[in-house]
């Protein structure tokens, strides 16, 4: 069921939402003209403002711009970011706020990199420690790193005194050196993934990843440095993600490749104990033909052994110490036209989100099971109403996405069938799709999405609800619960 739309004000450039609890979210709106954020709370149950706070951007010579915002338990921390060309650095800042959105102090300068521009400056980045008393701030460059360039990050408690830093060179070849993954542990140990960093580019090509994986553990206390090879010897790792568990153990899983042509043939499995302890667990198991026949197309004859252009975007761990593992299918198509008339050659790209693959991985690394979630959308323009958010309710994954109403009956008699295309427009509703722990999945259309003109072009996971908000068309927000 989805609430009221709730019109927002269009002199805001930009909305997100920063955190929740169980009777209140809360926004930032960034506004247009003045270099102010707000901060607003809202009732869950019927959006309404509980309270606006307007919180000026750091003062001086650098033009800060809004990075992220934190939410823990007992205070806000407000990330802004500018470029000093005296010094020739990007630099980022930390704001604590309190539950209110007051200003509890000054800015602090928490983290600093060199960089020519702020157009050439590293993606600023952080990671929390379970019990969230540690921050660990660091860079992910947009170039990969040379044999001398060092990883740099630095860690703050919640009152922002720092802990440690440290720059790390890693004497290693170049595709190792690219570590874009970091995690830290209660004991303030550090873990880093490296690997060719994995994200759906605008380029045709497809993956921009595969090379060597390793987990780099890095204990500061003891200044020591620990390396686990992740590989699989005749096969390539082409996705991989890394998590802690409530030991404090390390997961290491994702898809690999039997021919090294970044497709994927299945899954592996890492796992290692904490405190840069031994590799308890490795494990890999392909998928089955049965499973891979699901995704043969109409025109198709044979099934094939791998699956393409799928891209892990998630490892979820279960209570019970089982892993699932969330990918989408993604890929850029071009077509080049000849126009008639001035004989010049155009080139236009369509980006592709098509099915999420929802697979589970027992404890020992073994599948138990594997979904396919049918479909397809389309677009001229790399734009956020397309691909999904789920999340994790007792056991179950729960699916978002825009969807062509046609899909509904279309995938009741083929649930495993191609869906028909969205690309927007009036044949367009939310669908619900909903992942058993068993393996099974029902999909259903969000009822009041079929007339109301609320698609999810940004969406947020608010525990067991989804916030969505059509910016781009009409600027409102909506609940579906």
């Amino acid at each position: 069921v989805c609430s009221d739309p709730i019109k927002l004000s269009r002199d805001m450039a930009n909305v997100s939402v920063a955190g929740a609890n169980e009777t209140n979210f809360y926004t930032i709106e960034i506004a247009k003209k003045e270099k102010s954020i707000n901060l607003v709370c809202r009732q869950t149950s019927d959006m309404k403002v509980k309270w606006t706070r307007a919180v000026p951007m750091p003062s001086g010579t650098l033009d800060h711009e809004f990075e992220s915002l934190l939410k823990l338990d007992s205070a806000f921390y407000l990330f802004t970011s500018g470029f000093s060309k005296e010094s020739e650095q990007f630099q980022v800042y930390c704001t604590k706020l309190n539950n209110e959105g007051e200003r509890m102090g000054d800015p602090a300068l928490v983290h600093y990199t060199l960089a020519e521009g702020r157009d050439d400056a590293p993606k600023f980045g952080y990671a929390l420690s379970p019990d969230k008393s540690k921050i660990l701030v660091f860079f992910d460059p947009p170039f990969e790193r040379k044999n001398t360039e060092p990883v740099a990050f630095k860690m703050y408690g919640t009152d922002l005194e720092l802990i440690m830093e440290k720059d790390l060179v890693l004497p290693y070849r170049p595709d190792i050196l690219q570590v874009h993954n970091f995690l830290v542990d209660n004991d303030s140990n550090i873990f880093m993934l490296s690997g060719r960093n994995e994200k759906k580019s605008e380029l045709p090509t497809g993956h921009a990843q595969g090379g060597k994986y390793v987990v780099f553990f890095y204990n500061y206390k003891e200044n020591k440095l620990k390396e686990y090879d992740v590989n699989l010897k005749d096969k390539e790792l082409v996705s991989a993600k890394f998590l802690l568990t409530k030991d404090q153990d390390i997961i290491v899983s994702g898809y690999y490749s039997d021919d090294f042509k970044l497709v994927a043939n299945g899954t592996f499995f890492f796992l290692i104990s904490a405190n840069g302890g031994g590799v308890k667990t490795g494990a890999f198991m392909p998928f089955t033909l049965e499973f891979n026949a699901k995704f043969r197309k109409e025109n198709e004859s044979d099934v094939s052994q791998s699956l393409n252009d799928f891209y892990l975007d998630d490892i979820i761990l279960n209570e019970d110490g089982s892993l699932l593992l969330v990918g989408e299918q993604y890929y850029v198509s071009e077509v080049t036209t000849l126009d008639p008339i001035t004989g010049r050659m155009q080139t236009d790209k369509t980006y592709n989100w098509d099915n999420v693959m929802v697979t589970r991985i027992e404890g020992n690394g073994r599948q138990s099971w594997s979904v396919k979630i049918p479909k397809r959308q389309t677009s001229l323009h790399r734009f956020s109403e397309s691909s999904y958010k789920c999340f994790l309710k007792n056991g179950e994954l729960t699916f978002f996405f825009n969807d062509n109403k046609e899909n509904q009956e279309k995938l009741i008699a083929l649930p495993d069938g191609e869906a028909t295309a969205w690309s927007g427009g009036n044949k367009g509703a939310v669908t619900m799709a909903r992942v058993s722990k068993e393996g099974t999945y029902a999909r259903s259309i969000v009822p009041d999405t079929k007339t109301m003109d609320v698609g999810l072009s940004s969406h947020y996971i608010l525990g067991p609800k989804v916030l969505a908000l059509a910016q781009d068309k009409t600027h409102t927000f909506c609940i579906i619960e």
